[in-house]
């Protein structure tokens, strides 16, 4: 019977022993793979993370920019206003001028100058004035603030040209609006 105990004690030592080994290699070998894996992990994690804070800045920039773009564009309308009309009649909120989903301006695209044969031709026609004074209103001489929305900053920065060739008149189409534009072209630099 003793020699029916000890094989019965070796099998279990023997069974403990590998057991333990078995144990001991197999954990080494997965919390080397949950390194690994959450080593990988961190790094797709991090590269995400520069990647949103890089987006991020460059929106950061863009918006700097176009704020600095409207900036520019009231102090240059104040500039050329008429000094005997007061400033209130003219400025707004920035958040009015801005559209709520920006376009690029004048990328040949939806704004153009058409002819006079053109004019009103499956669009809704509208007519407004340009002063010299770099004043543009409506047909009732209310000043328009976001006249690079309606006819497109090239258009509207060729009017003083136009005005001091002679030209009487300018036609612009708006795609996006469905408008043609006729806009009478005003020299008023000599009515002061």
């Amino acid at each position: 019977m003793n020699s029916k105990m000890s094989f019965v004690v070796g099998i279990i030592v023997g069974a403990l022993v590998g057991g333990g080994a078995s144990y001991g290699y197999l954990s080494k070998r997965y919390n080397k793979k949950l390194e690994e894996n959450t080593k990988s992990l961190n790094d797709e994690y991090n590269a995400h993370l520069h990647e949103i804070t890089e987006k991020n800045r460059i929106e950061k920039e863009k918006i700097a920019d176009k704020y600095e773009q409207v900036t520019d564009i009231l102090e240059y309308t104040e500039s050329r206003m008429p000094s005997d009309v007061p400033i209130e009649n003219y400025r707004r909120p920035v958040g009015d001028i801005l559209p709520s989903d920006p376009k690029p301006i004048d990328d040949g695209g939806p704004i153009y100058e058409i002819t006079e044969s053109d004019f009103g031709e499956d669009h809704r026609k509208v007519n407004l004035n340009y002063y010299s004074s770099g004043v543009l209103t409506d047909e009732d001489d209310v000043p328009i603030d976001n006249g690079i929305d309606l006819i497109g900053r090239k258009i509207l920065d060729s009017l003083d040209a136009r005005i001091a060739s002679g030209l009487e008149d300018a036609y612009v189409r708006n795609e996006d609006r469905l408008v043609d534009y006729r806009i009478e072209l005003i020299d008023d630099s000599s009515d002061s």
